[in-house]
């Protein structure tokens, strides 16, 4: 078992930092493995609800997402929406962002596998997922917010 010093909400803070800037530099290797390790801090410190986990989990989830690691991202943002639904957390419209995306990444395998039915339901899924975002999104961002424009955009096209 490790020790985490009672203020272990800065070392999460910087370890977090870390792991923003490597995604940043397009280093998602080191990336993940930064921001596995601020879970694993909140896990022994048993924050296993903190609305800041939800945030993590966005980006791993993203990240697994940009690896090809489908089952990884899918269990990390159902994680992060379960959170943010809990913690009523502003971000929770950018997990259902992800999970769309997730499950748009999944329609484009099946359907490069020649599954059309599944890949139709994914699409289906992805749409959904999208447009509860924009309705989250609406209620807790401003009219003229970038990311509401993004998704009512992707909702549009």
């Amino acid at each position: 078992k490790q020790y985490f010093p009672d203020h272990f909400m800065e070392l999460v803070s910087v370890i977090i930092g870390l792991g923003t800037s490597y995604k940043e530099l397009d280093q998602p290797k080191l990336a993940i493995s930064h921001f596995e390790e601020a879970l694993r801090i909140f896990e022994n410190k048993r924050q296993l609800n903190h609305p800041l986990i939800a945030k993590i989990l966005i980006d791993l989830s993203h990240l697994y997402l940009l690896n090809g690691d489908l089952v990884k991202a899918e269990a990390s943002i159902l994680d992060s929406i379960e959170i943010s639904k809990n913690n009523s957390c502003r971000e929770s419209f950018a997990a259902l962002e992800v999970l769309s995306n997730l499950y748009k990444r999944k329609a484009d395998l099946a359907s490069s596998q020649g599954h059309e039915n599944v890949s139709q339901e994914m699409k289906i899924m992805s749409r959904a997922y999208l447009k509860e975002a924009y309705e989250a999104a609406k209620n807790r961002l401003s009219k003229d917010s970038p990311h509401l424009l993004r998704l009512y955009t992707a909702l549009m096209s």
